[in-house]
């Protein structure tokens, strides 16, 4: 039984000539490739990433994006001011960056966006879920926009306390309703669960079947789970759809462990998130001027020995005209059966984001890359991928 996926409008670029699709209906077998953008405006609260019901966030760019709780722009103020350590004019500025960030996507030709429940939580000090966000940035686009179809991606928390079968299926309709939408195209468990785990993809097929999903996916999944997970909802003619997972130039790890092969094997899309390694692959930062944060430990001393890769991929940039972040965007794109999800800040990044769209490296340049990319030991990945 195949599920159909609903197929986004393109108007600039097309992104589905990035899988090798029969046609341009796309199926839950081959999702339909797209960009992700990551809501952040993590200035507009300062807090803890943990301390939360869910004590994870958004980890695309290596951080926990956090937005401010309220379902309007004056309910945004209230929440700014009920925390005590904001700038109200600051909340108001960042929610219009990211409003930027997701039309500037759309205008683009990126109309598939990938979020989660976890991103943002009610019980962080009065922030809002990210999908709260997003479902609220569609609809003010379809009421400017009614012809576009922005089409969405979210994930299910396996936190140790959801038991039964019923866990899914009631965190996807609250999911539903912050995005205020009848049914998504594809949605995805997060990470493996400690335990319940069958009982998870037993409620993933009940979702399909009852119109709430299009597809289903994972998250973080080892070889040997993703083949259990395809074969156990292989038996109700459900396709496991994707495999989301850290996965870059410099970060070979599901190459090399077997994840891209068994979805490859398996005609799972690999879905990989952190795609520009958190900025280190972007040219953007130095030894001498390395990132801020966590970041600023993890990459001083790395940062030194990946110079000459970097000048390589500027040098094939330059061919191309295109940035570095392009370049190895379109690398991953170049492989087949991989999509890269960044998650983007503002409205200059979404668009630089889909100049990834739309051209390819040849197949001497891949090699050249990733020759060069062998010689760079990995940086430190999310560890339930090795469970």
């Amino acid at each position: 039984m195949t599920q159909r996926v609903g197929t986004p409008s393109l108007s600039l670029l097309s992104i589905l000539d990035l899988l090798p699709l029969e046609s341009k209906s796309v199926t839950a077998r081959h999702p339909p490739p797209r960009l992700d953008i990551s809501i952040n405006i993590e200035e507009v609260t300062v807090i803890k990433e943990v301390n939360s019901e869910f004590d994870s966030g958004d980890r695309i760019g290596g951080q926990v994006h956090r937005v401010v709780e309220g379902h309007d722009q004056d309910s945004l103020v209230a929440s700014a001011k009920r925390v005590g350590r904001v700038d109200v004019a600051a909340a108001d500025r960042k929610m219009k960056v990211a409003k930027a960030a997701f039309d500037a996507s759309v205008d683009g030709g990126i109309t598939f966006f990938d979020t989660a429940e976890v991103y943002g939580s009610r019980a962080s000090f009065g922030v809002v879920n990210s999908e709260t966000l997003l479902g609220r940035f569609i609809k003010e686009r379809k009421q400017k926009d009614p012809g576009v179809e922005v089409v969405v991606a979210t994930k299910f928390a396996t936190l140790p306390w959801r038991l039964g079968r019923q866990s899914v299926i009631a965190a996807l309709k609250d999911s539903l309703n912050r995005l205020e939408l009848s049914s998504v195209e594809l949605y995805q468990l997060h990470w493996p669960g400690i335990w319940g785990n069958e009982g998870y993809l037993d409620d993933l097929g009940d979702a399909v079947e009852q119109g709430l999903v299009k597809a289903v996916g994972v998250s973080n999944y080892s070889q040997k789970r993703l083949r259990e997970a395809h074969a156990k909802l292989q038996k109700r003619g459900i396709p496991l759809v994707s495999n989301q997972v850290n996965y870059s130039l410099i970060y070979r790890v599901p190459r090399e462990n077997g994840v891209k092969s068994t979805c490859d094997e398996l005609g799972i899309t690999l879905i990989a998130y952190s795609p520009i390694a958190q900025g280190a692959l972007t040219g953007k930062y130095t030894p001498e001027n390395p990132p801020t944060g966590p970041r600023r430990q993890i990459y001083t001393e790395f940062l030194s020995k990946l110079q000459s890769l970097l000048n390589w991929i500027k040098e094939i940039g330059e061919t191309y005209i295109k940035t570095n972040t392009q370049v190895v965007l379109n690398l991953l794109i170049a492989q087949d059966n991989v999509v890269p999800i960044p998650g983007t800040k503002n409205e200059e990044q979404a668009a630089k984001f889909a100049g990834a769209l739309g051209w390819r490296l040849n197949s001497e340049e891949v090699a050249e890359l990733r020759a060069l990319a062998t010689e760079i030991k990995p940086v430190t990945g999310f560890p339930v991928e090795k469970f």
